[in-house]
């Protein structure tokens, strides 16, 4: 898959995936769809770039600045 954000192009490569996988002669095996994305953990260290560093239970969650979380939701 060229772009994963292109939803046209992810149905179709599903659906010929779904077609493939009903062939009988041969018998088809191996990856049928595949697309590469980010993962849970690359984002959540996109947003929080201390966590790469040591673990959220080693870091010191009491004394921050929460001022742009509170600005945020203003």
């Amino acid at each position: 898959m060229q772009d994963p954000s292109n939803e046209q192009e992810m149905i179709a490569k599903k659906a010929a995936a779904v077609a493939r996988s009903y062939e009988a002669d041969p018998i088809p095996i191996g990856v049928y769809y595949e697309v590469e994305l980010p993962t849970y953990e690359d984002a959540v260290f996109q947003r929080i770039p201390a966590l790469g560093e040591k673990p959220l239970v080693e870091q010191d969650v009491f004394h921050r600045d929460i001022t742009p979380l509170l600005e945020a939701m203003r």
